[in-house]
């Protein structure tokens, strides 16, 4: 009897399973820094401008990354794999879905009104999503060859250069993943009123605070 051939795992199946490890990752490190956000409050005073100026920019950042993850889906959804999108916000920088998710992210720490809390959002977030785009960016040099790494040459991972802009005259959309993309994204603004009951049950001594950060 001929012994079963074994086969490595494809790039694609392997990104299918670490795209599933990351999404657990996201919800694990989410209930624990809203665990964290319980118990820690920012050190400027919530009545202060600079309390709340810090937080209209981590308000303003959320709203930049819903939209901005939208407008990406408008461009690629549908077709992450099946083929090289050059153009939009594809033509400035290679991920820029993720680009996008960082500044949500930076934008749910500044929602705390603590720099500190903001910095500690991005740094977990870009430590998530190398590995998935290693891994998507692997997928699409099997599959493209040369046309991606051409791409890649002239295109930044991950820093937009706004000067390489290039655009298409139509898009060919898919509706359905631009709407999934939009309200997928927009559960980052529930963040906003639950940091503010947060902070409301703070200054009422319902909820103590053991940690004040910058």
């Amino acid at each position: 009897m001929t012994a079963p051939v074994v086969t490595a795992p494809t790039t694609d199946a392997r990104l299918g399973k670490r795209q599933r490890q990351r999404m657990r990752m996201l919800w694990t490190l989410g209930i624990l820094i809203a665990s964290l956000v319980l118990f820690v409050q920012a050190k400027a005073s919530p009545e202060s401008f600079s309390h709340e100026f810090i937080e209209d920019i981590g308000a303003m950042l959320i709203g930049v990354a819903v939209l901005g993850r939208t407008w990406c889906a408008l461009y690629i959804g549908g077709r992450k794999l099946q083929e090289l999108v050059k153009s939009g916000p594809y033509s400035i920088v290679r991920n820029p879905l993720y680009v996008f998710s960082c500044i949500g992210a930076i934008g749910i720490g500044l929602s705390t009104a603590s720099i500190v809390l903001a910095l500690v959002m991005a740094v977990v977030a870009g430590l998530i999503f190398q590995n998935v785009i290693r891994l998507e960016e692997e997928a699409l040099s099997e599959r493209f060859g040369t046309a991606f790494t051409d791409y890649a040459s002239r295109v930044p991972r991950l820093w937009p250069r706004p000067s390489l802009w290039l655009d298409v005259a139509t898009l060919n959309v898919a509706p359905n993943r631009v709407v999934r993309t939009f309200f997928d994204s927009a559960l980052m603004l529930l963040s906003i009123p639950a940091l503010e009951l947060i902070e409301y049950l703070q200054q009422l001594h319902i909820l103590p605070v053991f940690l004040y950060l910058p």
